[in-house]
């Protein structure tokens, strides 16, 4: 949620906290290095149901981050279950109870005090609903603290019910298991769902209320309920952004436990999580007699979300590198910044320092032949041919280009190069350092079909071409260039399908695009909430999108839109998400693993997801 400086939290224990600015709090440094990275780069049952929610997102964008003062329209549709009225009832039946968090996590200690409530969506998941910010900050974490991260530290998290006006307390608890989500393209988004189950099949410790999915009109009556019974009567101000709702609470409310409690609709549903108060006066509850204002997410973008996709932490020393390339064999790894002119070899998959000071120094990109040679190139314009068995140059050359950014191998003799800088591509003979043609569009990325018949030109104007290579000793070795539907800006990531039928590209302009090779037919396009990093497909036809860059919120470059996406291949229908990540996702590394030994399971596709700062997550798919 974009808060103002004025919107404050409150714990369970009646203790304030300060207020929160839209994004996240990444190091002042960090800001600084990824800023002017950023610069330099823009010139060139209760049991859970398994499987994904409804309507998971497509090519349509149906979760896309809504902007005040109105969410989308298709936002605002009715929810079709038909429930009574329970404003009509006796409040004493209302689903009034809510519970508190009781999380033990590795090295921090105990989390309590938390709120939070259950919900069931109407596919049966049993779900757990809280604020995120306020879930972690009340542990002695930091405030914006990774999702994914936060997870690992949880050694058990349970949803116990906090203890009625009467000293009474209905017994068992919820248990919340791994699976999550998070933020997705509502930016700022503050809330976790996180799949449920009883423990040892004890009835939950509240009321499991229904989660619509339908968000409430401006002047609709709602009921906010928090712990200990509490219920309080509002109507909607107004829309937030980011989803969010707005609304007052009647003067003289107590604040206690009302964050991460539910707002519910006429239907008895719940439509959205609090996660923001505030009052005028600077005490750390509101004076008598003053309004309470409260910020609520609505659940509809998460609920309509895909299924989360998952992932493991992983450690990998990656000062600014946004380039990887692998051996033939896949022993070694590549990875470098053309732009910044910084290279470094590791063998893979231990990741152990294996060439950095032997590589020529200013050449950042990079790509390996056949052979095992590692052709490098970069700043000025030089190339270099570097052997990694002897860790010697066997070839050193220059190119007219400024910068080189970009490099595909066709054979052992032949490379092209491209530029972000430049309006112009080279075909260079690496063994005689000669340039063979020039091609008149400039080139920020490549992809050499499958069956090395067709190269993938991406250029920095975002136009996409197609070139056939010829593989006879008459002629030009790139003939035929055609260009397909393009970007309206740089396209950096391309990459074909396995059996070489579909051409994927990526650009700046927050887009990708899905072509038929032959006639160039667009199947279909996205368009997310960042710029699009790194494009690929694996062997079941699904797209995998890395995507994120840093934008100034409220005066402060934060990271936006930070994930691992994957599509399917044919139509464009989201079949998994990451949760936002810390800092931009630059590049994807394929790693699948057979995960049953019999080989009869078939594979779990395995991606390292390479990220501007120094913490990367492993993502696992399962096999279609």
């Amino acid at each position: 949620m974009h808060h103002t400086d004025s919107i404050r939290t409150t714990t369970g224990r009646g203790r304030s906290t300060a207020p929160r600015l839209a994004g996240l709090p990444v190091d002042a440094v960090f800001l600084a290095a990824v800023f002017l990275a950023a610069v330099f780069l823009s010139g060139c049952s209760d049991d859970p149901a398994p499987g994904p929610t409804a309507g998971a997102g497509t090519a349509s964008e149906q979760g896309q981050a809504p902007t005040a003062p109105r969410p989308p329209d298709h936002m605002l549709a009715a929810d079709p279950r038909a429930t009574p009225n329970w404003f009509e009832g006796p409040r004493a039946d209302w689903p009034a109870l809510v519970a508190t968090h009781d999380a033990d996590l590795r090295g921090f200690g105990t989390l309590d005090g938390g709120v939070g409530f259950l919900g069931r969506t109407r596919e049966g998941e049993l779900i757990a609903v809280t604020s995120n910010w306020y879930v972690s900050r009340d542990a002695g974490l930091s405030a914006e603290i990774d999702l994914a991260y936060f997870e690992q530290l949880v050694k058990r998290w349970e949803l116990r019910a906090e203890e009625r006006a009467d000293g009474s307390r209905d017994p068992g608890a919820v248990r919340v298991t791994g699976r999550a989500r998070s933020g997705l393209e509502v930016p700022g988004a503050d809330l976790l769902l996180l799949s449920a189950r009883t423990v040892d099949d004890a009835p939950p410790p509240c009321a499991i209320l229904a989660l619509s999915e339908r968000v409430p009109a401006v002047g609709e009556q709602l009921v906010v309920v928090g712990a200990g019974g509490l219920v309080v009567d509002t109507r909607l101000h107004a829309y937030a952004p980011g989803a969010g709702l707005a609304f007052d609470l009647p003067a003289g409310t107590p604040v206690d436990g009302l964050l991460g409690g539910p707002v519910l609709d006429a239907n008895g549903a719940a439509v959205a999580c609090v996660t923001a108060l505030d009052w005028d006066s600077d005490g750390d509850v509101p004076s008598a007699g003053e309004t309470v204002r409260a910020v609520a997410q609505a659940l509809r973008p998460f609920l309509l979300a895909p299924p989360p996709l998952i992932g493991t932490a992983v450690r990998l020393d990656n000062p600014g590198y946004d380039q990887v390339a692998f051996s033939k064999d896949g022993s070694l790894m590549f990875m470098g910044n053309a732009v910044l002119g910084g290279a470094a070899v590791v063998t893979w998959p231990d990741a152990l320092p294996f060439a950095g000071a032997d590589l020529p120094k200013g050449e950042g990109a990079g790509a390996f032949t056949d052979a095992g040679w590692l052709v490098t190139a970069g700043r000025g314009g030089t190339y270099s041919v570097f052997d990694t068995i002897s860790r010697t140059s066997l070839v050193e050359g220059d190119t007219d280009l400024p910068v080189v950014t970009a490099i595909c191998v066709l054979d052992e003799r032949h490379a092209i190069f491209g530029s972000s800088f430049a309006d112009r591509c080279l075909l260079v003979d690496l063994a005689v350092g000669a340039t063979l043609e020039q091609f008149d569009f400039g080139a920020t990325s490549f992809a050499l079909s499958p069956d090395g018949a067709e190269l993938a030109v991406g250029g920095a104007d975002g136009a996409v071409f197609c070139l056939r290579v010829r593989r006879d000793s008459t002629g030009s070795l790139l003939t035929d260039p055609t260009e397909l539907a393009g970007h309206a800006e740089s396209v950096v990531a391309l990459a074909w399908s396995r059996d070489g039928d579909l051409l994927a590209s990526g650009s700046w302009d927050d887009s990708v695009r899905v072509s038929r090779r032959g006639s160039g037919e667009e199947l279909w396009s996205v368009t997310g909430a960042s710029d699009v990093n790194d494009v690929w497909f694996d062997d079941a036809a699904r797209l995998w999108v890395a995507t994120g860059s840093t934008e100034e919120v409220d005066g402060v470059r934060a990271p936006t839109a930070c994930y691992v996406r994957v599509f399917r291949g044919l139509d464009g229908l989201e079949l998994m998400r990451s949760h936002d990540q810390p800092t931009p996702v630059v590049a994807l590394i394929d790693r699948t693993e057979a995960l049953d030994e019999s080989g009869t399971a078939g594979l779990d596709t395995r991606v390292l997801g390479l990220t501007v700062g120094p913490d990367h997550f492993r993502w696992t798919a399962p096999a279609p």
